[in-house]
């Protein structure tokens, strides 16, 4: 069961560069550039990666990285903020993703 959950999670990253600690995804960096451009503040930030993530997970798993740049480097009310966010993100998301006993098929093929 726990390979089985491995599985589905490094299915759900496949093809995602993992960047390395402290280093921001791709898709990290160029939303916090045209936010910046932009005139946003850091606040517009954590909420423009929260929307982008709750719309379409999978696809925009990278933009956590956002929620923890921040944490690392903004003022004490933007830590606090930042990870209030990826709480609120990921608290929205584990119910969409079923812990279960695996079927007789899916044992079969373990």
């Amino acid at each position: 069961a726990a390979k089985k959950a491995f599985d589905e999670a490094a299915a759900a990253v496949k093809g995602k560069a993992k960047a390395k600690e402290g280093e921001l995804s791709k898709a990290a960096t160029d939303l916090i550039e045209k936010m910046r451009k932009g005139g946003a503040g850091d606040q517009r930030l954590l909420a423009a990666a929260a929307e982008r993530i709750a719309a379409e997970p999978e696809k925009e798993l990278d933009l956590f990285d956002i929620f923890f740049h921040l944490h690392r480097v903004g003022d004490q009310e933007i830590k606090y903020m930042a990870l209030l966010s990826a709480i609120a993100v990921f608290k929205d998301l584990v119910p969409g993703y079923r812990i279960r006993e695996p079927t007789e098929q899916e044992k079969a093929q373990a």
